[in-house]
């Protein structure tokens, strides 16, 4: 059974399904040998475990979609990818999802922020995409899922109520 399918079968059960964060293949290894169901790996760990850099978003996302593509390929659960912004517009966030899934990855967090040049916080937050964008952009990472593999799983990760208000 393919990897978007598994996790899409454990979004369905009932409870909290608890995604511990990975920085690389090795922990995730671990992560699934202590019997979690599946794995996140943020695009801002890159930076710090992968390329021995602050945490500033400054892999690309080739860089990250390379080691997504190791971890994902290292364990048997299903992996999830914090994407930030997509890496761009709705054309590169099409492309990156693309890639994402191509890499073996189970599902994606795309970010309403805009220029995610800094790791950002509820505390800490920049600008937000205008709806109309953000929605075209979701719209794109929709289309290069149902053209690669119906079952990927896409969290739209809205941060604009903390920096619009409701």
């Amino acid at each position: 059974m393919k990897k978007t399918t598994i996790l899409r079968k454990l979004l369905k059960e009932p409870g909290v399904m608890i995604v511990p964060p990975a920085y690389d293949f090795l922990a995730a290894r671990i992560i699934e040998t202590v019997g979690f169901k599946a794995v996140f790996m943020s695009a801002n760990m890159t930076d710090t475990a992968q390329l021995g850099m602050p945490n500033l978003g400054l892999s690309t996302a080739s860089e990250v979609v390379n080691c997504a593509k190791y971890m994902a390929n290292s364990v048997n659960i299903p992996v999830i990818l914090g994407a930030g912004d997509g890496y761009g517009g709705a054309l590169v966030a099409y492309r990156t999802t693309q890639e994402v899934i191509r890499a073996g990855v189970a599902g994606i967090v795309i970010s309403d922020q805009k220029n995610l040049l800094l790791a950002r916080t509820p505390h800490n937050m920049g600008e937000v995409l205008p709806r109309d964008a953000y929605l075209g952009k979701i719209g794109a990472v929709l289309e290069a899922r149902d053209e690669e593999d119906k079952d990927f799983v896409i969290v739209a990760r809205i941060d604009a109520g903390a920096t619009l208000g409701d």
